[in-house]
């Protein structure tokens, strides 16, 4: 596994962890929860259950990719589903092969890790009264993941295409 997006995937959930411990007092007892299209606030629940859904929710991401970035290499080639599985599951690139999957689901854990962060900081400032709803920023973070996850999946997709014979 990429040691440098292990560790940045493990520090970002603990940057999340802390940013619960540090919002989490300041929150009213009830916060807004869901935004509209428009970004607007138009669901509310507890604090409580608010804190927890973020905690669950990176814990769940960030523990997925890092599970899954481990347990590739070790799956039986049946399981693995990607472009030219016979050719690129051989046995002199299986290793390579499962390492740049790997090294790009654990950089996908780290963009997911981290646009629910940034999410969460825009939803505490909603409802520290600080701005009065998700604003652009949501829909300009949201195009940004959405856009590199694209492009990232047709840069795995073409890497992972069957050489020419040449």
């Amino acid at each position: 596994m990429n040691k440098i997006a292990t560790l940045l995937l493990l520090l970002l959930m603990a940057g999340a962890v802390w940013h619960m411990i540090h919002y989490y007092p300041l929150l009213s007892d009830t916060v807004a929860s869901h935004f509209g299209l428009s970004g607007e606030p138009d669901g509310w629940t507890s604090k409580q259950s608010f804190v927890t859904l973020y905690g669950v929710l990176v814990a769940v991401m960030g523990g997925m990719f890092l599970a899954f970035a481990a347990v590739l290499p070790r799956l039986p080639d049946s399981l693995i589903n990607m472009p030219n599985r016979e050719y690129w599951l051989a046995p002199e690139r299986r290793r390579q092969s499962l390492a740049v999957f790997s090294d790009w689901m654990l950089w996908l854990g780290n963009a997911t890790v981290a646009f629910i962060i940034a999410v969460m900081h825009l939803s505490f400032l909603v409802n520290l009264g600080q701005r009065p709803g998700l604003g652009s920023e949501f829909f300009w973070m949201m195009g940004i993941y959405g856009l590199g996850t694209i492009v990232t999946s047709i840069w795995l997709w073409a890497r992972f295409r069957k050489p020419s014979a040449d």
